[in-house]
């Protein structure tokens, strides 16, 4: 009976995760805009590493070798990304950050292919292609394709890597322990490269409850969700619940800084929807085909 509930309360945990992220966006535009970025991130991660320890202060003795370089390795990956995504929010909306990040599943069969030698399909290029124009539309009214949606171009590429990576490497009996470690890692880059631009700085206090719902609800709890639920739902499935983020990024935006949906900004963002829908669409039939040989 566990086994066959594990599916379903993955989905919901790994939904609920995409809520956390998606309203992470214009939590954290609001931050960027009265604090050093990479000082909010390390913030973000301490709180983050201090809920989960304090929690379970144990979890890390789980980890073998080489689970922890394994981890520190996918840590090194989302770091990059949060990094990334923050740095680009101060160039661009919350809305259109949301959309872009969103590609990231539009990627990852391409990190698959490259690194794990899978064959990526033409549906796949299809939904490429597709992606494209939708980011194509996006940039006709209003909305440029400069420096910050570059930027939270490549943090679509990290998460990819992540998410690839994570789903080779992760298992449920450590997750929290490698949610520990993917914490601990994005701490030490953001507190290692704020000092060395020396930009550190502390947060005023308007922003604590700001970083604390970022650290423990899109930060702890968000990726624990992420790490636990990709152990039992599989790869196809998870990635067409990780399409929900840009639409409750785009939802978030306008509730908290009053973000427009502009008419580009909603069929080019439909066009990224439906091009991750469409990729992970072709990898259930790819799949579905080994099966029924």
């Amino acid at each position: 009976m566990v086994k066959t509930m594990h599916p379903l309360i993955a989905s919901f945990a790994l939904i609920f995760a995409t809520a956390l992220w998606g309203s992470s966006f214009a939590i954290t535009q609001v931050v960027v805009t009265q604090m050093d970025l990479i000082s909010g991130m390390f913030f973000r991660a301490l709180i983050a590493v201090i809920i989960l320890l304090i929690l379970k202060p144990k979890s890390l003795s789980a980890l073998n070798k080489p689970d922890l370089k394994n981890a520190i390795t996918i840590g090194l990956f989302l770091g990059s990304g949060y990094l990334l995504q923050s740095w680009g929010l101060q160039y661009t909306t919350a809305t259109v950050s949301g959309f872009i990040a969103g590609m990231f599943v539009v990627f990852t069969p391409l990190v698959a292919a490259v690194f794990f030698r899978e064959r990526i399909p033409n549906i796949t290029w299809i939904a490429i292609l597709v992606a494209l124009f939708g980011l194509g539309i996006m940039t006709l009214r209003g909305v440029g394709f400069g420096f910050g949606e570059s930027i939270t171009l490549v943090t679509a590429l990290m998460w990819s890597l992540q998410i690839t990576f994570l789903s080779r490497w992760g298992k449920s009996n450590i997750a929290w322990a490698m949610t520990t470690i993917q914490m601990i890692v994005v701490a030490v880059m953001s507190l290692v490269l704020a000092f060395v631009l020396g930009t550190f700085e502390f947060p005023n206090q308007n922003l604590w409850d700001k970083l604390i719902y970022l650290g423990a609800g899109a930060g702890a709890l968000a990726l624990l969700l992420q790490t636990w639920g990709q152990t039992h739902v599989s790869a196809v499935r998870a990635a067409i619940i990780f399409t929900l983020e840009p639409v409750w990024g785009a939802i978030f935006s306008v509730i908290i800084v009053s973000n427009v949906i502009t008419l580009p900004i909603a069929i080019g963002g439909g066009l990224i929807i439906l091009a991750m829908l469409v990729s992970e669409y072709g990898a259930y039939r790819a799949r579905a085909s080994v099966v029924s040989v």
